[in-house]
């Protein structure tokens, strides 16, 4: 249990260590859940945009939200309850907006680590929780704002569901059913995986299930207590935009035949050794530039712990590798940025256990021929082979932790400093930004850019706007305005500029802010 707590820690401060800068800049989504959950926290409610002329007031304000919809696009509002405590603690600020990420990864390392520690020995129970701890691809996902982190924890709930259900516990099911449900809830990129690995999970465990009736009442009706709204909401008009964008189905050279190739071609693309040891995703908010999704050591560490669990079957091993097998499917349906880091993620919690299986595998098999051959009498005279054995298999894992150590040499390097990590995170948006809101001047007026995506959500972050008043009053009456690039030349906005404007555009070297003349 110590050496958990061990874990647990060097998870949390790889997680939440340099939160501000690292990644540099402030993604468009991140500012959203960010504000939000600032205004979740001090009026109890959240400033929404409509984006259709026409269709609504151009800003509005609503209270105690269940879904939000952000720029057209309705999102859970999982992330903004959860950093509401980070808010208040440290305000509208980079820290305070990821810091629930990185509190939820790290209580992810914490359930896994204890739920194996009940279920498996030792050994391959804190080297699965250690290898889920350093993984990078967890880690990315737990230093920036985005609900998709919530997935990995529910995963990890359900599998202590499962194994509570397998013990004839009531509460096991209404876990399980409850997890599934609020990852179906939190991350809409998971709900086609959550929804083949809970009907897989049905198949695996079907005869506990139906030896208890009950037991799949309770769960069914955990599951759709938040599944069905949010379902419901998805269905309704405009509720489906984000897939119906993105969708392999809505292709415009779609045909059935050819819907059903490109389902198997993204789904083993996600298998692709390329993707998984050795470049990853290609975008850097989903991968660090590079690097693969996973260590290079899992190449070796992955398939023995598979085998492992599939010969072995330890509690929960099928269902940890039904979990990645059906992860890349919410990828798979879609035919944007395929292989696709964010919404395969469901992939990293069981490839992370099943590559600690193999850690511990690989040392069993080194300590055994060390053994057998100090049995045997074979080997040279100095050191017994079993000790031998023994010293390389500590060798396997410091290596292995040593690799991953500079993996996140790497990430600290590139997410401060790499200019395609700057771009992806909107970097040099904040310090346009940040700089024109420093110097404005008390009666001066901010012009912004509106083609900038999620513009609104820059000027209230940034400018840290009060959120009922701005609904109340509008951007303009605070002395901002949004304007259409495409009516004016950059030089003709500059020369409009009063003492105290600040302008916000974008040129082709970039965001840039430029104050008004005589300032």
């Amino acid at each position: 249990m110590g050496l958990a707590f061990l874990i647990t820690l060097l998870a949390g401060l790889l997680r939440g260590s340099g939160l501000e800068g690292r990644p540099a800049g402030l993604f468009r989504d991140e500012l959203e859940k960010g504000y939000n959950a600032y205004a979740l926290a001090v009026e109890g409610g959240v400033v929404e945009f409509e984006v259709e002329p026409g269709a609504g007031p151009p800003i509005r304000w609503r209270r105690a939200p269940f879904l939000i919809d952000v720029m057209g696009v309705r999102t859970s509002a999982a992330y903004q309850y959860a950093s509401i405590p980070f808010v208040r603690l440290w305000g509208l600020t980079a820290r305070g907006t990821r810091a629930a990420a990185a509190a939820v990864g790290t209580l992810t390392v914490a359930v896994i680590g204890l739920l194996l520690l009940r279920l498996w020995p030792p050994g391959p129970a804190l080297a699965a929780t250690f290898w889920l701890a350093v993984s990078p691809w967890h880690y990315v996902f737990s230093r920036w704002a985005l609900e998709g982190v919530f997935v990995p924890l529910a995963m990890a709930l359900a599998l202590a569901g499962l194994a509570a259900v397998e013990a004839g516990r009531l509460w096991g099911a209404a876990l399980t059913g409850a997890a599934l449900g609020f990852a179906f809830y939190a991350y809409a990129g998971a709900q086609p995986f959550i929804l083949l690995w809970g009907a897989v999970l049905l198949v695996l465990y079907r005869s506990s299930v139906w030896r208890r009736p009950w037991s799949l009442a309770v769960g069914l009706a955990s599951f759709l207590a938040l599944a069905a709204p949010r379902a419901l909401a998805t269905f309704a008009p405009g509720g489906a935009r984000r897939l119906e964008s993105i969708a392999v189905w809505t292709a415009e050279d779609a045909t059935p035949a050819r819907v059903v190739l490109r389902v198997i071609g993204n789904y083993l693309e996600h298998f692709n050794p390329v993707f998984l040891f050795l470049r990853g995703d290609e975008l850097p908010r989903h991968a660090i530039p590079g690097l693969g999704q996973l260590l290079l050591v899992d190449a070796v560490f992955l398939p023995v712990g598979l085998v492992v669990l599939l010969r072995r079957r330890p509690p929960l091993a099928s269902a940890l590798i039904a979990a990645f097998v059906c992860g890349p499917i919410g990828a798979a349906i879609t035919r944007v940025g395929i292989p696709h880091g964010l919404r395969a993620f469901p992939m990293a919690l069981p490839a992370a256990v099943i590559s600690g299986v193999g850690i511990v595998a690989c040392m069993e098999w080194l300590i055994r021929r060390g053994a057998a051959a100090s049995a045997s009498g074979a080997g040279p005279t100095f050191g017994s082979p079993a000790r031998r054995g023994r010293l390389l298999a500590a060798l396997v894992f410091l290596a292995a932790a040593a690799w991953a150590g500079r993996v996140y040499l790497a990430y600290w390097r590139l997410y401060g400093n790499d200019p395609a990590v700057r771009e992806a995170f909107a970097h040099a948006e904040r310090l346009a930004f940040e700089q024109a809101f420093a110097a404005r001047g008390p009666n001066g007026r901010l012009s912004v850019n509106g083609f900038i995506p999620y513009a609104p959500y820059f000027v209230l972050f940034y400018g840290q706007l009060p959120p009922s008043e701005t609904v109340r009053l509008g951007f303009e009456a605070q002395g901002i305005y949004l304007f259409d690039p495409t009516l004016a030349t950059l030089a003709e906005r500059r020369e409009r500029l009063r003492p105290g404007d600040w302008l916000i555009d974008v040129t082709p070297a970039g965001p840039i802010a430029l104050g008004g003349p005589l300032r």
